[in-house]
């Protein structure tokens, strides 16, 4: 099979702060098919995502967030997948489980998964050290809130793990973040990413082929995908608007598809007329403003 044969499954990774629609965006995946959200935030609401059009019945949330708990769903997604795409399905039937043809497994967010991977590595070595010291005949206070630099290390193993065995699941991938705000040492440049350890942001920058910085303007749900301000972006397509209406999942999906584009895109150039007609306004209020009255000086 050639390269001209695969599927092009997206990687997308979405940041930005609360209420900036990474969540909502996210769910949109269910109008390509089944999709399994790993929902760490507990922001899947079925009543607004119904109201915003989204078929809630193709998403399934899986809310068990530890590194065994997700090593072991990835395993049940792969599993799926192959069987579906065997044609597996007179066999698996008759034992009550029927595989699901994932289109998308979603990371909602990178920031809360990382969060309680290192959660629990603390909460175990605070536990094994206090075996070991009651082992000892020892009685030792230990601090669950002083993270050591060992359990970040541990906790970043962990979620790039899960990481390379999600890369080879044939569906789309889909994270959310919250941002991060860091400032360079030597010249004190803002950069503004994806909110998870540096580690794991360098690496899910360099894995997703699409990273959006979403935001709200106005009534505008927007996403900027071009690199060279202070936000991260990246589009390794190279054919997503600078700044997307509606960033959602399935949109993003058709424009690398080239289903969409952004003259074909009605939303898009609804919005860019908006702007056209505004920047117009706005030229002729300064133009009438600036021009001569017609009135002569009076001479002193």
């Amino acid at each position: 099979m050639s390269l001209a044969d695969e599927n092009e499954w997206a990687r997308i990774c979405l940041y930005g702060e609360w209420g900036s629609g990474k969540t909502t965006s996210a769910a949109h995946a269910a109008h390509l098919g089944p999709v399994r959200h790993w929902d760490a935030e507990l922001r899947l609401k079925g009543g607004p995502l119904r109201r915003l059009g989204v078929p809630t019945d193709q998403i399934q949330p899986f809310r068990e967030i530890s590194y065994a708990a997700l090593l072991a769903d990835i395993e049940s997604v792969r599993e799926d997948l192959y069987d579906a795409e065997n044609g597996v399905w007179d066999a698996t039937v008759a034992q009550d489980r029927t595989p699901t043809k994932w289109v998308a497994l979603v990371n909602d967010s990178v920031t809360e998964i990382v969060k309680t991977l290192l959660d629990d590595v603390i909460a175990r070595n605070v536990r094994e050290s206090a075996k070991r010291a009651a082992k000892r005949g020892e009685e030792v206070k230990l601090n669950p809130f002083q993270v050591d630099v060992d359990y970040y290390g541990e906790a970043v193993q962990e979620y790039r793990k899960l990481m390379r065995e999600m890369r080879n699941l044939d569906c789309h991938l889909i994270f959310t973040a919250q941002e991060r705000r860091d400032v360079d040492k030597n010249d004190g440049a803002v950069k503004i990413g994806p909110g998870t350890l540096p580690a794991i942001q360098a690496e899910l920058m360099g894995y997703c082929d699409v990273v959006v910085h979403t935001y709200r303007q106005g009534r505008y749900f927007l996403g900027l995908t071009e690199s060279g301000t202070k936000y991260m972006a990246k589009d390794a397509f190279g054919v997503l608007p600078p700044i997307m209406v509606n960033p959602t999942v399935d949109r993003l999906v058709a424009y690398m598809h080239e289903d969409l584009t952004i003259e074909s895109d009605p939303i898009q150039q609804a919005w860019l007329a908006e702007g056209r007609a505004s920047a117009e306004a706005a030229g002729a209020a300064v133009a009438s403003a600036e021009a001569p009255t017609g009135r002569r000086r009076r001479s002193g």
